[in-house]
Order: C-alpha cells, then structure tokens, then sequence
C-alpha cells in the first residue's frame, strides 16, 4: 500500500508539472506572437529588423580668393543588414549636437549590403575652422527605428580642419593664361604658382571639359609649373588645388576665342548647387563602396562655373583698355612677334 500511494503521488507531481510545461510554452508563443505583430505593425513590409549605419563623413572647403567660400559634407551611409530597405530614410546634420538642422539628406530606399552618398552644401555663416559637426540618421522617420534595432552606429562625426598642424595655407601666389584673347582657335601659355598644396589641376572651359593633374606634393608645400592649353572656345580657364586636409583652392581667368561669340545661355545650363537645402541620396552599384572625392568636387566646381554669366566677363574684356587686343591664335610669346618686326 505504501508503494502504490508513493507512485501515485509521484505521477500526481509528474502530471501537475507536465500541465504548468504546457502553459508557460503557450503563453510563451502567444507573447512572442504579440510582439512580432506589434513590431510587423510598426515597420509596414519591412521584414526582420534591419541595420544601416552612417559609416563615413568628410568636410570639403571650396574657395576661391577673395571671395565667400562654399562647404560640402560628402556621407556614406551602409545598409549592413540581410534585409532590403525599402521606405525611405533620412540624415540630419546639426554643429556641435545642438538643436536645429544645418542640412539634410533623404533617401527613398537601400538595397542590402549598398551604399549611398549623400552631397550636402552646407551654409557658411557660424561654421568655423575646429567646429565639430554631427551626422544623425532620424530614428523617427518613414518608421526607421522599427526597422532598424541598433542605434549605435547611426551618427557619425566631422571636424572642419582645413589648415595643417604647423602648416602653411593653402593660397594661390601665381596664376596666369597669354594671351587671354585670340583670333580663332588655338594654344595659350599658362604658369602657375601654389603655397601648401598637395594637388594642382587645370580645369579648361566648358561643362564637358576634363580636370588635367598638373603637379602633386607628398605632404603639402609649394607647387609650381608651366604648360600650354588649347582654347576652343570663349570661357573661364581654372586652376584648381587641394590641400592634404580637403581644402579646395580655384582662381580662374576669361579667355577669350573672337571666333567664338559667347551667349549668356551656353553658361546658364547647370544649376549652381542649393545650400541648405534637402539632398537627395545616390545609391552605389552593388560591390561599390566609395568613389573619388577629388573627381566629384572637380565636377561639382565645374557645374557652378558653368552656371556663371560668362559672357558679360568676355563683353568687358572687349571695351578698349580693359584686356589685352586680340593676338592669333598662332602667337604664344608676344615678344618674339615684336623681334620679328
């Protein structure tokens, strides 16, 4: 009797144990099953939670002397997740974590694994050399932070240093094209002189011209040259430098072919670039992570020399005592031509 009266106890515990196994799994699943409702719900068709990460933010100072300069935020942002993201997202840029944006950039989607640029002018007022800038990907847009469960990786910062430690400024001592005006198409002699550059393009005229890399300079320091350009038609002539620290530097000369009459149009057909503004993201063919910094801020200075009235430059050039007269094309040293006479 004993016995029998122990194993029923024992299967009695057996069983009580086996019914609370039953519920604890049930209840379990039905919260697990909540939450992933209320998570399907926050996130729309997204899937699984995914993860994008701001993963690169650089300052470029573009200027020319003696004028206001320009300051563009180049940023590279990752979708690092097995999952596509396919609303929107957006990038918030603010000086020093304050309250406020100075920029933004907004993105319809990012395939998984790619990358996205975003170019963003920035305003110049209140932004100063050591100023520190914050690149935030907003958690509260197009239902991100359901989609994305680590926010640590979504902010990134910059410091805006443009003048090397115990290094000299990046200036341009000498720039000069002869003849500025000639008769029909032909070469012009250029020199140049650059104080703490690391690079040197000459940038011809036109919307389709192509940088030509001048000179370089393993750190930074004084760069000098000479050389011929063919002129095809009227338009600016630049030259262009950097520093180590992505400090652009431009001067440009209106050169003039009388073959060529310019309208104020030919100029007119790039928009110069919108400062604070919203911009819009580039997504990268997949395997891309990164382009060439200095070929973008090339074709971006192109861009905004092309929408210059040029032609009013070239008009003046014509007035009596404004530029030198026309030479041919042929002539590159003036003074020889004076020997010959």
């Amino acid at each position: 009797m004993l016995r029998i009266e122990f194993w029923n106890r024992r299967a009695a515990r057996r069983g009580v144990a086996l019914i609370l196994l039953l519920f604890l799994t049930a209840t379990f699943a039905w919260s697990t099953a909540g939450r992933r409702d209320r998570q399907d719900r926050r996130s729309g068709d997204e899937g699984p939670p995914g993860n994008m990460a701001v993963i690169d933010a650089r300052f470029y100072e573009i200027a020319t002397q003696g004028a206001q300069r320009r300051l563009l935020m180049r940023i590279l942002v990752e979708n690092q997740s097995p999952v596509d993201r396919n609303a929107g997202f957006r990038l918030e840029i603010t000086k020093n974590r304050r309250r406020g944006s100075l920029g933004a950039c907004q993105g319809e989607a990012l395939p998984r694994g790619q990358v996205a640029l975003c170019e963003v002018w920035l305003p110049t007022k209140g932004i100063e050399e050591g100023d520190t800038l914050t690149v935030t990907l907003a958690r509260d847009f197009a239902g991100f932070a359901g989609w994305d469960n680590d926010p640590s990786d979504d902010r990134r910062s910059a410091e805006l240093k443009t003048i090397p430690d115990g290094g000299a400024v990046l200036r341009i001592a000498k720039w000069d094209v002869r003849p500025r005006v000639m008769a029909g198409m032909g070469e012009a002699q250029f020199q140049f002189t650059v104080e703490g550059a690391h690079l040197v393009w000459l940038l011809p005229s036109g919307p389709d011209a192509k940088p030509r890399l001048l000179a370089g300079h393993p750190a930074d320091g004084i760069l000098t040259g000479k050389g011929r350009i063919r002129i095809r038609q009227s338009g600016p002539v630049t030259l262009v430098s950097r520093n180590s620290l992505g400090a652009f530097v431009y001067e440009t000369i209106p050169v003039q072919n009388t073959y060529s009459r310019p309208e104020a149009h030919q100029w007119l057909r790039a928009p110069s670039q919108e400062v604070d503004g919203v911009a819009t993201a580039v997504i990268f063919e997949p395997g891309v992570y990164e382009d060439d910094a200095d070929e973008a801020v090339l074709q971006a200075l192109n861009t905004y020399l092309a929408s210059k009235d040029w032609a009013a430059e070239i008009q003046r050039m014509q007035r009596p005592g404004e530029e030198e007269r026309p030479r041919p094309a042929s002539v590159l040293n003036p003074e020889a031509t004076k020997r010959r006479r």
